[in-house]
């Protein structure tokens, strides 16, 4: 689990329809900022989207902290 955790002790995770993949994949590129929050994330990806949808899209994100325990 600690290769997956960032600075913040946080882990997110992406899964998206084939639609927003698309996207995603024909330009993967966010700003260290927006790729730091999964809600920059996801309306960064939306409006890049809804310029030329050709498919449906779907995405979900969670971000969820770890806390060491003993």
């Amino acid at each position: 689990m600690s290769e997956l955790k960032d600075e913040n002790n946080e882990v997110s995770i992406y899964i998206m329809s084939d639609g927003a993949h698309h996207f995603w994949e024909h330009r993967p590129r966010f700003s260290e900022k927006t790729t730091n929050s999964i809600v920059k994330f996801s309306a960064a990806l939306q409006k890049r989207i809804e310029k030329s949808p050709t498919d449906d899209y779907s995405l979900v994100a969670v971000q969820f902290k770890i806390s060491e325990t003993e």
